[in-house]
């Protein structure tokens, strides 16, 4: 029955999906992300693409990668600044990238945990702290400060040395090596990490697109299990997030309204 009302609403929906998507494909910013689905015992994914002001889409998707991507607005919006977590396929795509500050925290705060000896990476965590303090209190007319942000990224280069000089002088333990690629990540994709300290559009993480794929996890694990790749496909086309944004209705009414299109027998 649920699985009904999915494939019901999807298939009296295109006009909403095709502003949906040209809207994505309007944005100069997208933030990016794909969560693990399940079909019939199989894995499979959902490729989430949304705007910071909350324009979103999910897409079903068998595979990841440059599949997963095609015929997006990840694939189609070549001018677009991606925000991801280090799928380094993104890169293929796009006019810039910036990973999200709050994953590299998070893997700051683990190689603390596991290279307490380390000196470079309480130092890396306490100025990401400072950097993310500072870019939360630009306003869109106030801008950054030339000095100030070029002395954010002389610290990130010297935090950086010193890793090397720590790592060379003791290398990584084989049973933990995540702090030493972090910091040949950090140092690879520099410019990836500090693009929000450079351009006022940029949030510094990837939290929209986070809290949509747990959106479909929800729902997920509600079904507990689907039987088929199409009732993933017709959930995902279903999950509509304009309609919330909708001041003039409620979503009952915007819902109610679609549905009733099959009762006038043709799309309106």
């Amino acid at each position: 029955m649920v699985n009904g009302l999915s494939k019901e609403f999807s298939m009296k929906t295109d006009k909403e999906k095709k502003e949906l998507f040209v809207s994505l494909m309007q944005k100069p910013v997208l933030h990016t992300d794909n969560t693990n689905a399940r079909s019939n015992g199989s894995s499979r994914f959902v490729f989430i693409v949304a705007a910071p002001d909350g324009t979103a889409q999910y897409y079903f998707r068998e595979n990841k990668g440059h599949a997963g991507i095609k015929d997006t607005p990840v694939d189609l919006n070549q001018s677009a600044i991606f925000i991801h977590d280090h799928d380094t396929t993104f890169y293929n795509y796009g006019s810039g990238h910036h990973e999200c500050i709050a994953h590299i925290l998070r893997y700051c705060k683990d190689s603390i945990q596991n290279e307490p000896d380390r000196k470079w990476n309480k130092k890396m965590y306490k100025l990401l702290r400072e950097m993310v303090h500072y870019r939360n209190g630009i306003g869109e007319t106030t801008g950054f400060d030339e000095k100030t942000v070029m002395a954010f990224e002389e610290r990130y280069d010297s935090i950086l040395e010193e890793a090397r000089e720590e790592y060379e002088y003791i290398p990584p333990s084989k049973y933990y090596r995540e702090g030493y690629n972090l910091y040949r990540r950090m140092k690879k994709y520099r410019s990836s990490h500090l693009l929000f300290l450079h351009d006022i559009r940029v949030p510094h993480n990837n939290n929209m697109a986070e809290r949509l794929w747990l959106a479909y996890k929800r729902k997920q694990h509600q079904v507990m299990s689907f039987r088929s790749d199409a009732s993933i496909d017709y959930l995902c086309q279903s999950m509509l997030l304009s309609l919330r944004q909708d001041p003039e209705s409620s979503v009952y009414d915007s819902v109610s309204k679609i549905f009733d299109r099959q009762k006038a027998g043709r799309l309106t």
